[in-house]
Order: C-alpha cells, then sequence, then structure tokens
C-alpha cells in the first residue's frame, strides 16, 4: 500500500515537472547567456541600420524635390493673368482679418507708387493696431500673387556693405573690445584700406522691398472690383435680407461719431433688432467689418466711406 501511495505520488511529481518545463524540441535553439546579448545587440544594430538607410533616403528625397522646386521659373514669371486672380482671392480669403489691410494697400498703390510710402500708409491704417506683421508682409505678399508689379526708380542708387575695418578692430595690440586673447600676431601689420579699395571691397547689397515703385496690375485692378468694400456689403444685405434693417441701422448709428459696442447694443434692442443672441452686436458689428463697412478706431465703432454711401444709395432707391 505504502509502495503503491509512494509510486502515485512520484507519478503525480513527474507529470507536474513536465508540464511546468518549457517545451523544446529538436528545432528550438538553445543559447547561452552571452549568445543572448551578442545576438540582441546584432539584432539592434541590423534595425539602426535599416532605419539610418531610412533617413538617407527620406533626405536624398526631400533633396531631390527641393532642387526641383528650384528649377521652377518663379510664378510670375509663368502665371497668366486669371492665375495671378485667384493666387490674390486666395491671399484675400485665407487672411480674412487682413482683407481690409490688402484692400486698402492695393487701392491706394492706385495713386502713390513709392514703396515707402506704402508701407507708411499701412503702419498708419486703424486696422493695423494689433497687427505684429511687418509692413512689408503685405506689399510683398500682393507682389508675390501677382496683383503689384514692382520697377526700381530711376534714380535709385544701390546700398553697400563696407568691410570691416581691420585698422579699428585691433587697438594697441589687443583684438575687438581690448581682448588680448584676438590681438595679431607680433609683428603683424594690420591692413590700412584707402577709401578707394574700401569701395571696391564692399558688398553690394540687393534693394529692399520698399526701394521699389509699384504700380497695380491688370489681375490686381480686377481683384479691386471683386472685392470692393461697396459690393461685398451689397452681397451681405443679399444674403442676409431680414437682417438689413439692422445693418443699416448700425452703419447710421455709427456715422457722426465712434461707438461702443455697449451703445450699438442698445440701439439694436430700442429699434427691435434682436436676432436672439446674448450680444447682437458681436454679430453685426463682426459681418459689417468683414465687408468694409465698419472699422475701429479712436477707441470706437465708424462707419467707413463705402458704409455711408451704401446707406445714401439705399435712401435714393
Amino acid at each position: 500500500m505504502v509502495d503503491e501511495t509512494t509510486g502515485a505520488v512520484a507519478a503525480a511529481t513527474a507529470r507536474d515537472a513536465a508540464a511546468s518545463a518549457p517545451v523544446t524540441d529538436a528545432h528550438t535553439p538553445h543559447y547561452t547567456e552571452e549568445e543572448i546579448l551578442q545576438k540582441f545587440f546584432a539584432d539592434n544594430e541590423e534595425e539602426a541600420a535599416e532605419s539610418e538607410e531610412e533617413i538617407d533616403d527620406l533626405i536624398e528625397a526631400q533633396e531631390a524635390a527641393e532642387e526641383e522646386e528650384a528649377r521652377k521659373p518663379p510664378f510670375r514669371d509663368v502665371a497668366t493673368e486669371d492665375e495671378m486672380v485667384d493666387a490674390t482671392r486666395k491671399v484675400f480669403d485665407s487672411q480674412g482679418n487682413f482683407r481690409a489691410i490688402f484692400y486698402q494697400l492695393l487701392d491706394a498703390a492706385r495713386t502713390e507708387h513709392a514703396g515707402a510710402a506704402l508701407s507708411d500708409f499701412v503702419a498708419n491704417l486703424p486696422e493695423m493696431k494689433l497687427v505684429t506683421y511687418p509692413t512689408t508682409y503685405f506689399i510683398e505678399s500682393l507682389y508675390d500673387a501677382g496683383a503689384l508689379d514692382r520697377a526700381l526708380p530711376a534714380d535709385y542708387v544701390p546700398r553697400t556693405a563696407a568691410p570691416v575695418d581691420a585698422e579699428a578692430f585691433f587697438k594697441e595690440g589687443t583684438g575687438a573690445e581690448g581682448d588680448p586673447d584676438l590681438a595679431p600676431a607680433a609683428g603683424a601689420q594690420p591692413a590700412a584700406a584707402d577709401a578707394a579699395e574700401a569701395d571696391a571691397e564692399a558688398d553690394t547689397l540687393p534693394p529692399a522691398l520698399t526701394d521699389y515703385d509699384y504700380t497695380v496690375s491688370p489681375a490686381g485692378e480686377r481683384i479691386l472690383s471683386d472685392f470692393s468694400p461697396l459690393r461685398r456689403i451689397a452681397e451681405l444685405f443679399d444674403v442676409e435680407p431680414d437682417l438689413v434693417g439692422g445693418f443699416k441701422a448700425v452703419l447710421e448709428f455709427c456715422q457722426d461719431a465712434g461707438r461702443s459696442r455697449e451703445e450699438i447694443e442698445e440701439v439694436l434692442k430700442e429699434k427691435g433688432f434682436h436676432i436672439g443672441l446674448d450680444l447682437d452686436s458681436s454679430f453685426y458689428l463682426d459681418r459689417l467689418e468683414q465687408q468694409g463697412g465698419l472699422v475701429w478706431k479712436n477707441k470706437g465703432w465708424h462707419t467707413t466711406a463705402a458704409g455711408v454711401e451704401i446707406l445714401q444709395q439705399s435712401e435714393r432707391e
């Protein structure tokens, strides 16, 4: 009995051991710890090599794309007038907050051509008060799209960058700002160039954007017609016919003086143009400003010349 029990226990133990033992066969490799480490690092090196090859391929593809782009002629050299109109329209539509700036700049270029004067004109626009972009950004955007043409004036004189004056750089045997570490070698003579040599060595600087004279291109004239504030306000009235009374009430109220949003809100409520918003004035102001009927200046909303004209047209009808 004892032998049978002992035998059963031994058999059960053997079965448990067999069940817990890793399953192996003749095809399963057996690695020592050292072999496992070697294989780990070898696999990683192979992956690293593949990744490096992929990165190299991406870099080559990017460089090829850049070279191909560089070989393309500038947009303005090959674009048709219609393509320039489309490009300028994208500038206006993709930057709706700057639309009034772009339009006024393009309109000003009909009579004012000097780049510096146009830059000053943009800087003084009420719409520029909260804009951090440089004025030249707007000039360049319209030129690149084909709405503006440009040429250097006949009296343009290129600017030059004078070379560094070595004699002024080295002071009493010391380097810049008296730093002994920048002193010339013993016995070295500073290269003192006379005025003629300096002129010959000076680098000619490329013209600045404001050095050019600008004119409105045929594509630009079409844009001025398409984006005319009068036209845009009239289109707003057509799109929102039920709100025309509210739009006109705001334009009339802001004709004579700058008005606050709170004042405009009160007028809208008094005249019955409530449309169910928490701030009805924000809706009306936003639409009219985007279409060129209102402008914020001197801490108040003012009706623009286009806004006044649309009111006068309505009175004549």
